[in-house]
């Protein structure tokens, strides 16, 4: 299976203007937190609360054993890594053995989306939209300096992962934080060429977010793809059906 992420310089440009517009707060808080951390400490506790975050979900729920769509969720996946700039960094995508519409960002670079969840989707553009919404809350540090920083790495990794598994299925993350991932996940579509409206598509799926209620989600969506001229076609709709017929 082969992924064409090829863009016209023009069509990049364009949507790069856009970007550093929809993430602009994200960024600037992301480079605030946990300022006592040198990166290198950062990173490895990153790891380890990502690592241990995925356990607690797998403990919960399961990990799907299905090499072909566990493959074309990591190929999607990546695809909108490199769209969010973050081809440097290692990510890792797990399918959870579970018919709960969920999906998860673990610091660390760990995303996890439910099979119930991508049963849900009728399309490798609405998967995208879940994993590039996932994707931003990493690239934008979306957690609590706590989460890096309660004691030793060990502490650290056992009470972070348990704070935002709570956070997760509870729906609780702060408003702000959801507004800035969906901004960012419709500039990251457009990035690969796949249709932003995508985004508008799946809001209305997983977890309820109790801050923020879908409809506004979608309408603020909205509203930034017409005003910036975000815009891609690509929906594979048949790639996606056969790639995760085995779920």
């Amino acid at each position: 299976m082969r992924f064409h992420r090829k863009i016209e310089n023009s069509s990049r440009a364009l949507v790069s203007r856009f970007a550093v517009a929809a993430i602009l707060l994200g960024l600037l808080s992301a480079t605030a937190q946990c300022t006592s951390l040198s990166p290198k400490e950062r990173g490895l506790r990153e790891i380890a609360v990502g690592r241990a975050l995925t356990a607690r979900f797998a403990k919960s729920d399961g990990i799907v054993k299905n090499a072909q769509a566990t493959s074309y969720v990591s190929l999607v996946g990546q695809a909108v890594v490199e769209a969010a700039g973050l081809a440097d960094r290692d990510f890792h995508f797990a399918i959870l053995n579970t018919d709960r519409e969920v999906s998860v960002a673990g610091p660390g670079g760990y995303v996890l989306i439910s099979k119930g969840y991508i049963k849900s989707l009728s399309s490798e553009a609405e998967l995208a939209a879940v994993l590039a919404r996932e994707i931003a809350h990493i690239a934008m540090n979306h957690y609590d300096d706590g989460v890096l920083t309660d004691g030793s790495l060990i502490e650290t990794s056992e009470s972070g992962s348990e704070e935002l598994f709570e956070q997760i299925n509870d729906g609780e993350r702060p408003a702000e934080q959801v507004y800035e991932a969906d901004a960012a996940a419709a500039v990251y579509l457009a990035t690969v060429g796949y249709d932003p409206s995508a985004l508008v598509s799946i809001l209305s799926k997983g977890v309820p977010q109790k801050n923020a209620p879908a409809a506004e989600r979608q309408e603020k969506v909205k509203t930034l793809i017409q005003q910036n001229g975000l815009s891609g076609q690509q929906t594979n709709a048949a790639r996606f059906k056969a790639s995760t017929r085995g779920l």
